[in-house]
C-alpha cells in the first residue's frame, strides 16, 4: 500500500512538472511572437567606416589583426573572440559591426552564407606563404620551396589552383591522399590550424586545401614524405620555432616581425586584411523575435547539420564518464589499500598525490595533461579528459572509502585494517554492511562526475585551450602559464580549506555526540 501511494505521488509530481514546463514554453512563444519588428541597421560600406571608433570590429585572439587595426585606426573598437565561429556568431547577432580576417578566408565563408558580405577595400594588403624554422634546415626548405613556387607561377599551375580553391565553383574541392608519398629524402611534418578555409582545413578526417595541394606537389618534387598535423595556430608557431614541425601552412601572413624569427617561402597568395559585415540586402522573413528564433534554429540545426555536435557531445560525455568510473573506482581502491599497507614512501606519495588532486581544479589537471601529452592528437581532448577524470574519480573513491571506514566506531575499522587485524576482503565486507550509505555516496559521486564531464570534459577542453592560446602566443611557452595558474589555485583552495576547518571546529558538541549515537545504533541494527 505504501509503495502504491509513493508511486502515485511520484506520478503526480511528474505530471505537475511537465505541466509547468509546457506553460512556461507556451508563454515564452507567445511573448516572442509579439516581439517588435527588427530594425535594420545599415552596415558599413567600406573598411574606412571603422576608423572613427563608432563601430566595433571583431577579431580572433592570437592573430595579429587586432594590433594592425589599432596601428592604422587608433580609435577603432576591438572585440576579441576565441574562434572564427564565435566571431561570425557575434557579427550575426549584432555584438560587432564587422569581423576582420584574411580576405580569402572571408571570401570562402561568404560563398556559403548570404547573410554577410565584404566591406570595400583592405585594412592592409598582405602576402601569404609557408613558414619555416629559422635554422639551416629551415633555410634549405624555404629555398627549395621558393624555387618550386616560381615554377608553379611560370607554368600557370598556381593560377589553376587559385581558380580551384578560390573560385565560385564547388566541384573538385579536395586534395589527393598524401599519406603514402615516398620519403626518399626524409619526411616533412607540416602543421596547420584546421579551419583556415580554403588554404588548409579538415574534410573527412584529412587535410585539404590550396596550401595542402602546394605542399603535396612540393614533396613529390623533392622526394619528401608528408605528415600533416592539425593543431591550433599558436602551437603551429611555437612548434616550428622549437623544431617539432618543419613548416606551417594555412594562409600564414608574411610580416616583418615574423621574419625575425622564421623563414618564409615565396608568396603563394596576395590579398589582405579585410572586414565582412552583415548583408543589408538580405530580406528578413517576419519581424518578431519568434521568427528570428525559427531562422536561427533552421540555420543551426538543419542547414549546417549542427545537431550532430549535440550527439557527439552526449557520446563524448558518456564515454568519458564510463571510462572514468570503471578505472577511477579500481584506482581509488588501490590507492586506499596501499595508503594503509604500503611502506612509508608509498604512503607519502599517495597522500601527496591525493592532496594535490583534491586541491587543484579538475580543469587545470585536464589542461596540464592535455598540453603535456595529447595536444598533437586529433582525439587529444577526449584522451586528456579521460585521464584527468580517472585521476579525479580515483581521489573521490579513495576519500569515500576513508570517510565511510572512519565513521565506523571512531576510525577503528581503518586502524584494524592498517594493523592487518582484518584482511582486504573482510574490510570491504564490513564496510559495505553500511550498504545504503556507501551506495548512495557512490551514486552521488557518479552524478557529480557526469555533470563535470559534460561541462569541463567536453566544453572547457576547447574553451580553456583557446584562453591559453593567447598567453602562449605572446610567450611561446606551453607549460609555465598553466603551472603558475595551478599554483595560484592551490594556494587559494588551501586558504579556504583552513578557514572552513576552523569554522567546522566550532560545531556544537551536542551535534557530534548525536552523530556518534546514530552510527552506533546503525551498527547494532
Amino acid at each position: 500500500m505504501m509503495k502504491n501511494n509513493s508511486y502515485r505521488r511520484s506520478k503526480n509530481n511528474i505530471k505537475k512538472a511537465l505541466l509547468l514546463f509546457m506553460m512556461l514554453l507556451f508563454s515564452s512563444l507567445v511573448l516572442a511572437s509579439c516581439g517588435e519588428k527588427e530594425e535594420k541597421k545599415k552596415s558599413p560600406e567600406s573598411v574606412q567606416d571603422f576608423s572613427d571608433g563608432e563601430l566595433k570590429i571583431g577579431v580572433v585572439s592570437g592573430y595579429f589583426f587586432g594590433a594592425e587595426i589599432k596601428k592604422l585606426y587608433p580609435n577603432a573598437k576591438i572585440v576579441d573572440y576565441y574562434t572564427r565561429e564565435d566571431a561570425f556568431k557575434g557579427l550575426s547577432i549584432g555584438e560587432v559591426d564587422g569581423f576582420a580576417d584574411d580576405e580569402p578566408v572571408l571570401r570562402a565563408r561568404i560563398r556559403g552564407d548570404e547573410s554577410i558580405r565584404m566591406a570595400q577595400g583592405y585594412i592592409e594588403e598582405s602576402e601569404y606563404s609557408f613558414i619555416f624554422q629559422k635554422s639551416e634546415k629551415g633555410e634549405r626548405y624555404s629555398t627549395e620551396f621558393s624555387e618550386y613556387v616560381e615554377e608553379l607561377k611560370s607554368d600557370g599551375e598556381l593560377s589553376a589552383l587559385d581558380e580551384k580553391w578560390f573560385g565560385k565553383g564547388t566541384e573538385n574541392k579536395t586534395s589527393e591522399d598524401y599519406s603514402a608519398l615516398p620519403d626518399t629524402n626524409g619526411k616533412l611534418t607540416i602543421a596547420y590550424e584546421g579551419n583556415g578555409i580554403p588554404f588548409a582545413y579538415t574534410s573527412r578526417d584529412r587535410a585539404v586545401g590550396y596550401d595542402v595541394d602546394i605542399a603535396i606537389g612540393f614533396c613529390k618534387k623533392y622526394g619528401y614524405g608528408l605528415e600533416i598535423v592539425k593543431t591550433d595556430f599558436p602551437d603551429v608557431m611555437s612548434g616550428i620555432k622549437e623544431g617539432r614541425y618543419d613548416a606551417g601552412i594555412g594562409g600564414v601572413t608574411i610580416t616583418e616581425s615574423r621574419k625575425e624569427d622564421y623563414y618564409f617561402g615565396a608568396t603563394v597568395y596576395e590579398g589582405g586584411i579585410s572586414i565582412c559585415v552583415r548583408n543589408d540586402s538580405e530580406e528578413l522573413e517576419g519581424g518578431g523575435a519568434y521568427d528570428s528564433f525559427i531562422r536561427s534554429f533552421e540555420k543551426t540545426f538543419i542547414e549546417r547539420d549542427r545537431y550532430k555536435l549535440f550527439f557527439k557531445g552526449i557520446f563524448t560525455t558518456l564515454l568519458i564518464t564510463l571510462v572514468s568510473v570503471i578505472f577511477g573506482t579500481v584506482l581509488g581502491i588501490i590507492l586506499y589499500i596501499y595508503s594503509k599497507r604500503g611502506n612509508r614512501l608509498v604512503v607519502f606519495l599517495i597522500r601527496l598525490l591525493t592532496g594535490l588532486v583534491h586541491a587543484v581544479p579538475v580543469v587545470m589537471i585536464l589542461m596540464l595533461i592535455y598540453f603535456s601529452f595529447y595536444n598533437h592528437m586529433s582525439i587529444g581532448g577526449i584522451l586528456a579528459s579521460q585521464s584527468a577524470f580517472i585521476i579525479y574519480f580515483a581521489d573521490e573513491i579513495y576519500r569515500m572509502i576513508v570517510k565511510n571506514a572512519k565513521a565506523r566506531k571512531d576510525d577503528k575499522l581503518q586502524e584494524d585494517y592498517r594493523l592487518e587485524y582484518i584482511d582486504t576482503r573482510e574490510f570491504f565486507e564490513i564496510l559495505f554492511k553500511r550498504k545504503a550509505m556507501v551506495v548512495e555516496d557512490y551514486k552521488e559521486r557518479i552524478i557529480t562526475l557526469i555533470k563535470m564531464t559534460a561541462v569541463v570534459g567536453y566544453v572547457s577542453t576547447q574553451d580553456m585551450t583557446s584562453v591559453l592560446n593567447t598567453i602562449r602566443m605572446e610567450s611561446m611557452e606551453t607549460m609555465m602559464p598553466i603551472i603558475a595558474t595551478t599554483l595560484c589555485y592551490i594556494i587559494l583552495i588551501l586558504i579556504i580549506t583552513v578557514i572552513l576547518n576552523r569554522i567546522g571546529r566550532k560545531k556544537p558538541k551536542e551535534e557530534a555526540i548525536q552523530n556518534e549515537k546514530s552510527v552506533e545504533n546503525e551498527d547494532k541494527n
